[in-house]
């Protein structure tokens, strides 16, 4: 069964489990790196909300064996915790008090996304972009965002400088920063309470490769953002250090000490093209942040 197939035999399976008032509709979106993922919107006469369920990954659950019709019960379960953000979390998108609170900040590629980039606000930063997102909802099966557009700023009467301060503030505040040994995410034996970056705590920084994400290892690039984090990185390391993109959900940070940089570039770039799912590509080449300018700068 070819993918159109697929989809059109599953969208059968889907109405015959969901009530009549609820429309499904094929959808194709753009998302991040320019990336286009075919999925199913779900329209609801009772509700403003229109959640898209993508269909990439089914298809491969479905090619690996699994059954059609556990994949549209799966389905169905998924868009009743998405339909679960209540019509008031939608409608306070008007009144910007009530959701500033909300305002959270990520990093993309500048030059994959100059199309998404033409129609929402961002700040340049090195070969990135921060781009901004309001926070509906945060599940163990995914968060419910919406990407802010320059529709939204006119609005609301805001400008950039404004949801920057607040999703600088923010996103710490939602999702604190977590830094993780690689020895330790190997063994799969993370400690029970992580240890976050703070000026008063010691840490145990033996090994010399480490994750940087956040809590729940969503978006967590952007952790490298986060107030004076890279200077107390540095100060634990003692030693400037190169930052890898492993993803946008997370970078690997590595001691400048004896590591060729143009190594570096070339493991990331193969790892790029033969395991990192394109939409979660961050950047090809590795970053070098240095104590004595406290800058992160491209490498």
């Amino acid at each position: 069964m070819n993918y159109n197939e697929f989809q059109e035999t599953l969208l059968k399976e889907l109405e015959s489990r969901l009530d009549s008032h609820i429309s499904l509709n094929p959808i194709t979106t753009t998302k991040n790196n320019n990336t286009l993922k075919h999925g199913i919107e779900f329209s609801n006469d009772t509700s403003n909300i229109s959640p898209v369920l993508y269909l990439d990954e089914w298809y491969e659950f479905y090619l690996a064996g699994k059954s059609l019709s556990q994949i549209a019960e799966d389905i169905v379960e998924l868009y009743h915790q998405a339909a679960d953000v209540s019509f008031t979390d939608t409608e306070m998108l008007l009144d910007y008090e009530k959701f500033q609170e909300k305002i959270l900040y990520k990093l993309v590629n500048f030059k994959a996304n100059q199309s998404l980039l033409k129609d929402v606000p961002h700040i340049p930063y090195l070969d990135l972009a921060i781009v901004f997102y309001v926070l509906l909802d945060c599940k163990d099966s995914g968060m419910a965002t919406v990407l802010i557009r320059n529709e939204h700023l006119k609005t609301w009467g805001k400008d950039l400088n404004t949801i920057f301060s607040n999703a600088r503030e923010n996103t710490p505040r939602v999702f604190p920063a977590e830094l993780t040994p690689m020895s330790d995410f190997l063994k799969n034996a993370l400690p029970d309470s992580n240890e976050f970056i703070d000026s008063n705590i010691d840490y145990d920084m033996k090994p010399e490769l480490f994750i940087l994400s956040n809590t729940i290892k969503q978006q967590g690039a952007i952790c490298t953002l986060y107030d004076d984090i890279m200077n107390q990185i540095g100060k634990t390391l003692q030693d400037d250090f190169f930052v890898i993109p492993s993803s946008v959900h997370e970078v690997l940070l590595l001691k400048a000490s004896n590591t060729d940089c143009m190594d570096l570039n070339e493991i990331i770039r193969e790892v790029n093209e033969t395991t990192v799912i394109p939409e979660e590509i961050l950047s090809d080449h590795a970053y070098f942040y240095s104590r004595d300018r406290k800058e992160l700068l491209c490498a």
